[in-house]
């Protein structure tokens, strides 16, 4: 009996805890003027939930990679720049995200936007290989967001099953997460399973939005909300200075980049670049942006879940470092197609691409081989604006 009685409490306590718990962290991230969706964070990024639940008839949608987490803290990043302007725009975006992990995301959000507007911003590394790997889409896969892509009632059943049959060959290095895409794919695409499944979709679908509202809230909590209401406080807001913030940064950016004749950030060269420089030259003669790479596919397959849901769209395409990819022998005439591949891509969707592609000798556009320095980021963002606030 003192055994049972014991377990009883036990029970009980634990209930509390999970009842507090869900209270304490699992609610609602809430922040004005967009300041949740400029949040640069993979925990946010990856659920469903706590993206949906913060975008409101303003919001529009800015999709990227790696360059995001280069030049936070300087004022040339989305992040100050859009929280200044108090715009609200959603930054997703992070290493290993690319054209089909954004198809999933527009897929699931679609039916939450009213502002039906999204730029996404190319990197040209995606199109030099056979495509997204499988080990990168599988770190950057959210099973939340898949879900809610499944579920969207306003794409074609033709769109959806190019989307699981990529999935489920991308995820094959990832087995259990592959064999839960393949049930959710059952239920939505194929068959429509059985009870089990459908129960056990339910089931999921509530714990991920659980444990993901959670990982959001403690991240949000303990390191980004305060930094958040700081910079609101001093921030002189308002549209930004485009030309202004373009000189100030090729001001600082030359103090940067002294010591290297590549144009770098000389603390990112210094730790990145120098060590090997030596074994990188001429290393990447045979190199090329793939015509055939899967990557066209999948960028094709981002358009299709936009086209589909009224979303307008522009391609940003951003450069690489001449200097740098000259001196490994990946050289500019072997780079000179990949615009036009990307743009033949793009016109088949009415979709305007701006390529910065042409920046690839320009002081101070980027910071080491292919991530955005200050001006960079400004150019970037002042293309973004335009985009997101014409008519």
């Amino acid at each position: 009996m003192k055994k049972l009685a014991a377990f009883g409490t036990a029970l009980v306590l634990f209930v509390i805890s999970v009842i507090v718990l869900h209270f304490a962290v699992a609610g609602r991230v809430t922040a004005e003027d967009g300041g949740f969706g400029t949040w640069i964070n993979t925990y946010k990024d990856m659920s469903y939930k706590a993206v949906a639940e913060n975008i409101d008839e303003d919001t529009v949608m800015y999709l990227g990679s790696s360059e995001f987490q280069h030049g936070e803290g300087t004022p040339y990043h989305p992040t100050e720049i859009f929280r200044a302007m108090k715009m609200d725009v959603m930054c997703i975006g992070a290493a290993y995200n690319q054209c089909l992990s954004h198809a999933i995301t527009m897929g699931a959000l679609g039916p939450e936007l009213t502002t039906k507007k999204a730029v996404l911003i190319l990197s040209p590394a995606w199109f030099n290989g056979p495509g997204v790997e499988k080990d990168a889409f599988g770190v950057r896969f959210s099973e939340s967001m898949y879900m809610a892509m499944l579920e969207n009632p306003n794409l074609s059943g033709d769109v959806k099953k190019k989307i699981a049959e990529r999935a489920e060959d991308l995820l094959s290095n990832s087995p259990a997460l592959q064999e839960n895409v393949k049930r959710y794919d059952k239920i939505f695409i194929g068959s429509g399973g059985n009870a089990a499944d459908r129960t056990y979709f339910n089931m999921k679908k509530a714990f991920l939005n659980e444990r993901e509202a959670i990982n959001v809230n403690t991240a949000w909590k303990t390191t980004e909300e305060k930094k958040y209401r700081k910079f609101m406080e001093t921030a002189k807001t308002g549209t930004a200075d485009w030309d202004g913030l373009k000189k100030q940064s090729d001001e600082e950016f030359k103090k940067l980049s002294e010591g290297n004749s590549f144009h770098m950030d000389n603390r990112l060269y210094k730790k990145n670049i120098e060590p090997s420089l030596k074994k990188e030259k001429n290393s990447s003669t045979a190199r090329r942006f793939w015509k055939d790479s899967p990557e066209y596919g999948d960028l094709e397959i981002f358009l299709q879940v936009c086209r589909e849901q009224d979303i307008d769209v522009e391609l940003i395409l951003l450069p690489v470092s001449g200097w740098w990819y000259d001196y490994t022998g990946f050289t500019a005439d072997k780079r000179k197609p990949l615009p036009a591949q990307i743009k033949a891509v793009a016109d088949k969707y009415d979709t305007p691409l701006y390529s910065f592609f042409d920046r690839d000798y320009t002081e101070g556009w980027l910071e080491d081989a292919v991530h955005p320095a200050g001006k960079g980021w400004v150019e970037i963002n002042e293309e973004a604006y335009r985009f997101f606030t014409e008519g």
